[in-house]
Formats: C-alpha cells, sequence, structure tokens
C-alpha cells in the first residue's frame, strides 16, 4: 500500500483578485509543497485519492463547491521532479531536469 497524505495548508489572495492554494503532499515518505495559483475563489478543503499512475487533488470552496482537480502523475513524485512545467504526462527521463 502507497503511504500518501495530502493537507491543505492554507490559501492566500493575490494580486489579481485571485486565490493560491498551498498544498504539502508527503508520499511514500518525501514531502513536497506545491502551490496552486490562480483559484476563482478560496479554497477551503481538499479531497484526494490515487487513480491509476495519477493523485488526484480536489479542492473545495467554503461551500463545499468544487473549484479545481489537481492531476499528478505519480512518477514526479517517485522522481520528486515537482517543478516541471506540466505534472500531467510522466516525467521524461532523458534530457530533462526530471532524473
Amino acid at each position: 500500500m502507497v503511504e500518501l497524505k495530502v493537507e491543505l495548508l492554507g490559501s492566500e489572495k493575490t494580486e489579481e483578485g485571485l486565490y493560491a492554494a498551498r498544498l504539502e503532499i508527503e508520499y511514500e515518505g518525501r514531502q513536497y509543497q506545491l502551490k496552486v495559483p490562480r483559484l476563482v475563489r478560496e479554497p477551503a478543503r481538499l479531497n484526494f485519492r490515487l487513480k491509476g499512475d495519477y493523485l488526484l487533488v480536489e479542492l473545495f470552496d467554503r461551500e463545499d463547491k468544487p473549484l479545481a482537480t489537481c492531476c499528478i502523475h505519480k512518477g514526479h513524485l517517485e522522481e520528486g521532479c515537482l517543478d516541471c512545467p506540466s505534472l500531467i504526462p510522466p516525467p521524461h527521463r532523458e534530457g530533462s531536469s526530471c532524473k
């Protein structure tokens, strides 16, 4: 069984009038912090689950309305490369910063 935990650490309102959520992801003993920008409402809670090769993180606002879903290929968590431009496709192994 995979060791996985995701927490909503907080959020901040940006100069654009949008919100950015701060998440902490713990995967197989490694911890990562991730910022989810450009949210139209303030996030209040989240759900997460592994589905196939993906970690799905669903954000909800204070009225429990869906706000956003983050899809992260588990290869990025395994390789420790959450700085990639996109976390949806698997990380590139050769000629990439995702090694």
